[in-house]
């Protein structure tokens, strides 16, 4: 019997409610098993999310099964070297998250740690006795004189101030904590014990395969306070003197130990301050001495620089070593895609194992032999996990399935474009529901944050939504984007504004050339550097009907001063503090174009953005009103971050969807 296809209709802004967000896939020891989360939208609380452990076979012979109820946030599934249980983070302890350890055999999750201020993924170490993890710990002489409370959500009473970095976007103020590693015994029966201390922050941490050392990410220096450059550590796991393995000369994250325990492997760099430089594969004896590159003069980011608004917040994916440690495994970006690619350690040739045209692998996890694991998106499925074996692979979750069905998407279509001093730039076009090339259509080019990131082809809910509501959607990575290599980054140094500027302007060019365009009806959007780049176009051409910034950075005067990562930031993009290069970093503003600004311009921001701090938004909106040349409308989400869009408060993402859609429905 025929069975009738369900009729597809249009995507919605609601339709983030019904999304089912896959992340965190980790490969069993035996590799039969994958352990991975699932996060939601509580369907009666449209404020919070809700997620899950699962459980799928490797060969996808049966489907997934739940193994925490989803009645919490449950995240950060970790196997034990025997398989037998899983560690994971839940906040079901009072809201903090808190770690627990799930046998799989049957029984309760127990749990194993009850800090304060909660703590972060857990490790475990080889023998499947202990836990490491890193979390916020209180500096006691501050905390008394600032008042603070055992009571969570309760202010302190005055807040002290002695260090420049004393807030972070999304964390709050941090001037009275650090974050430190601790080691828990795995059945719960002790308190955990801090094994770093000091005024220092400590993350990432690893242990080596016979358990006595744990390397870990940190930078005591004494420039502490004003740099970002630091190192790889070893401590002893019972606790000790740390010791620097690496020399202060770049930036490194994510250190992993090598199978047989002689080697750390870690992303970084050694170019200290550079602007643009790749992250890279390095490599260093436990004993210490120079680091070697593994991925040589491979020319592509290492990691995962590619952006989307439909993927679970997640752990950065660290390498990995293939189990015989004659290979390294790590997520690269380049033109567009993310891929796991094998780094061989006495160096050859780089190995593709999951990857391909046109997709995003956002994290992976690897056991013995080839099998892995990955997460995998492109531009009409959600992140969903593969399973990969002797170069196949096979997908073996199906989350999104169910809602797919019912949705009609529109795929991205790469194209490229030629820029104004001949370089090739890399995009892609989501043509409208509907579309007919009989018909006049209006686009929106879409502009990507950071600018240190990409866009690829990777599903994007924004995107379709637009899509959905008559518009073709076009995206692109301009100069200073990740994924097509350092000069191509490092192009805008100093320069923001010139050269991207004129990269998007020609992906407009190409556009506008489609018979199908209706060139009178250009629309224009983004966030972060998005934002920035939205303003500055608005300021320098008439060419747009309507724009929205979102976030964005208008003033780099006084960013310097009020955004969390302001001193950093300003002399890495403009080469210099702002009472050195004060005429640059005007110049470099798009507040300063606002009497040039016809294009009507609805400024989207969140009121807790430590990252772009709400008075950027304020300065532009009122300078503009003032002015009293275009229409300009703002719009303040209460106690949203920098990342609303990604991880905010589900209604209030939904909220900001329509807006948007409904300022270019207003005048395109």
């Amino acid at each position: 019997m025929a069975v009738r296809r369900t009729s597809r209709r249009p995507v919605t802004a609601e339709d983030l409610y019904r999304l089912r967000f896959v992340a965190d896939p980790q490969l069993s020891p035996d590799g039969e098993r994958v352990a991975y989360v699932v996060t939601w939208v509580d369907a009666d609380d449209h404020t919070r999310y809700r997620s899950q452990i699962m459980l799928v076979p490797f060969d996808g012979s049966s489907p997934p099964r739940a193994l925490t109820s989803g009645r919490q946030r449950d995240s950060s599934p970790r196997w034990c070297p025997d398989g037998c249980c899983l560690a994971f983070v839940s906040d079901r302890d009072n809201d903090r998250p808190q770690i627990f350890v799930l046998p799989l055999q049957g029984g309760e999750p127990r749990q194993v740690t009850s800090l304060k201020r909660g703590a972060g993924a857990p490790v475990w170490s080889p023998d499947g006795a202990r836990l490491a993890f890193s979390a916020r710990t209180d500096i006691e002489d501050l905390a008394r004189q600032e008042g603070q409370s055992d009571e969570k959500g309760k202010s302190p009473r005055v807040k002290i101030i002695t260090r420049v970095r004393h807030k972070a976007d999304g964390e709050g103020f941090l001037e009275a904590v650090h974050r430190h590693l601790f080691v828990v015994d795995a059945t719960g029966e002790t308190p955990p014990r801090q094994i770093t201390d000091g005024e220092f922050d400590a993350t990432d941490p690893a242990w080596s395969p016979d358990g006595n050392l744990i390397a870990f990410t940190s930078n005591r220096e004494r420039d502490r306070d004003l740099s970002l450059l630091n190192d790889v550590w070893l401590v002893p796991s019972s606790g000790g003197r740390p010791r620097r393995l690496t020399r202060h000369l770049g930036q490194v994250a994510n250190p992993v130990f090598s199978p047989d325990g002689t080697r750390v492997a870690y992303l970084g760099h050694e170019r200290g301050w550079e602007y643009g430089v790749n992250s890279g594969l390095l490599q260093s004896a436990v004993q210490g001495g120079t680091s070697t590159s593994v991925s040589g003069d491979f020319p592509d980011e290492l990691g995962n620089a590619a952006n989307s608004d439909s993927r679970a917040p997640f752990l950065p994916a660290p390498p990995r070593y293939t189990w015989d440690g004659r290979g390294i495994l790590s997520l690269t970006s380049r033109s567009g895609r993310v891929e796991v690619v094998r780094f061989n350690v006495d160096g050859g040739q780089p190995e593709v194992v999951l990857g391909g045209p046109e997709r995003e692998v956002a994290a992976f996890s690897a056991g013995r032999g080839d099998r892995l694991v990955g997460l995998v998106s492109d531009s009409t499925h959600p992140y969903e996990a593969f399973a990969v074996e002797n170069g196949e692979e096979r997908r073996i979750t199906f989350e999104n399935d169910a809602l797919l069905e019912t949705l009609a998407l529109s795929a991205a279509e790469p194209f490229e474009t030629t820029s104004s001093d001949g370089q090739t730039v890399h995009g892609w076009l989501m043509k409208p529901s509907g579309f007919s090339e009989r018909k006049k259509w209006p686009v929106i080019l879409e502009v990507h944050g950071g600018p240190e990131t990409m866009y690829a082809a990777t599903f994007m809910h924004e995107f379709q939504l637009l899509a959905a509501r008559g518009y073709a959607v076009v995206f692109s990575n301009p100069r200073g984007s990740k994924g097509y290599g350092e000069a191509f980054n490092a192009r805008i140094f100093a320069d923001w504004g010139n050269q991207d500027a004129a990269d998007c302007m020609a992906v407009v060019d190409r556009v506008s050339e489609w018979k199908w365009v209706d060139r009178t009806r250009l629309g224009l959007t983004g966030g972060s550097y998005g934002g920035f780049m939205t303003a500055w176009l608005v300021g320098h051409t008439n060419r747009f009907k309507a724009a929205v910034s979102q976030r964005g950075l208008y003033n780099f005067t006084s960013f310097y001063g009020t955004s969390d990562i302001g001193p950093w930031f300003g002399d890495y993009v403009l080469g210099g503090p702002v009472y050195e290069r004060e005429a640059l970093y005007r110049e470099r503003s798009p507040l300063t174009y606002a009497p040039h600004m016809r294009t009507p311009l609805l400024l989207i921001h969140s009121e807790s953005d430590l990252r772009c701090p709400i008075e950027q938004a304020e300065q532009l909106f009122v300078q503009l009103r003032r002015i009293g040349k275009t229409e300009v409308e703002m719009v303040r989400f209460p106690e949203e971050s920098h990342n609303l869009s990604r991880s905010g408060r589900p209604d209030r993402r939904v909220e900001r969807l329509e807006r948007i859609a409904g300022w270019f429905d207003r005048f395109l």
